[in-house]
């Protein structure tokens, strides 16, 4: 299972793209498009930088849903599991 690039497009379409950490809605330090991990005050980061941790944050979230797939998922709907 994997997520396309029109999935990343969609969720990056939601989440934003930030190049400065700020606090979200639930008062977390966040970063890029949804990336908490790590993320302090004044940190920057750059779309290459935000780009792989956007790639890790949906391996992590790919593996945490697979267990529970008990059957061949489309394309779309690997995309909105994963998002």
């Amino acid at each position: 299972m994997k997520i396309s690039q029109k999935g990343k497009n969609f969720i990056e379409f939601f989440e934003g793209r930030r190049h400065e950490a700020y606090k979200d809605t639930a008062n977390i330090y966040t970063l890029g498009v949804g990336h908490t991990k790590g993320i302090k005050f004044g940190m920057m980061a750059t779309d290459t930088q935000i780009d792989k941790w956007l790639d890790e944050d949906l391996a992590e979230a790919t593996k945490k849903i697979e267990p529970y797939i008990k059957r061949e998922a489309t394309q779309s709907e690997q995309d909105a599991l994963i998002s």
